[in-house]
């Protein structure tokens, strides 16, 4: 499979035509399927989504064996490969919530389309969806003082997790500021064995109830 080198003039967004012809290339659809899911997508002025999104939408399966379905992460994790970049599954039980959402705030996320995911030793990792955005790579790096390590993400998991992750840290602080106990409470799966405990909680545990509620 060969690789593509990342375009150097500049951002920009992936382009539906160029992710189908790379399929194509590397026999994950046939040329007949592609050209009908770019036509379809211009009729229906869809060509502005994401390509994951837009070609995992059309249901397709891989042209050659095992004929896996095409879903956002199927396609993902095979962009991430012909790119050259690290796949990342975002599990959000798995994510420490404090120390992600300490690394930058909701706004400048959203206006890049990223999202902090690790953040270990000198080096946090940061998701993208779009491999070819990385102007902002040099400023945040400079501001932080870390190693940036970015990886391939499904952008609805992204767009998705933006908002909830920072809520969530969110509704964390709130709940402390009122007095309640959430020391090493620092992820999703420590949230949902709190939730599991059956903890009678009380009128002055409201944020912590909208984080059970949420999980």
């Amino acid at each position: 499979m060969a690789a593509v080198t990342p375009a150097r003039a500049g951002d920009r967004k992936l382009h539906l035509r160029e992710v189908l012809e790379w399929m194509v290339e590397d026999g994950v659809v046939d040329a007949g399927s592609a050209n009908k899911l770019l036509q379809d997508a211009r009729a229906a002025l869809k060509q502005t989504r994401h390509p994951i999104l837009t070609i995992g939408e059309a249901r397709l399966r891989m042209a050659k064996a095992p004929h896996t379905p095409l879903t956002p992460p199927v396609i993902t994790e095979w962009l991430a490969g012909k790119l050259r970049m690290p796949f990342y599954h975002i599990d959000p039980l798995k994510i420490d919530l404090n120390a992600v959402t300490q690394v930058m705030s909701s706004d400048y996320a959203q206006k890049r389309g990223i999202l902090p995911v690790e953040v270990s030793g000198r080096e946090v990792t940061i998701a993208v969806s779009e491999p070819f955005m990385t102007s902002w790579e040099s400023d945040l790096a400079g501001m932080l003082r870390l190693n940036i390590k970015r990886v391939l993400s499904n952008p609805a998991d992204i767009e998705r997790y933006q908002g909830e992750f920072f809520n969530l840290a969110k509704s964390m602080k709130r709940a402390e500021a009122a007095g309640v106990q959430t020391s090493g409470l620092t992820n999703f799966e420590q949230l949902v064995e709190l939730g599991k405990a059956g903890r009678q909680l009380d009128a002055n545990d409201h944020h912590i109830v909208h984080l059970v509620d949420w999980l």
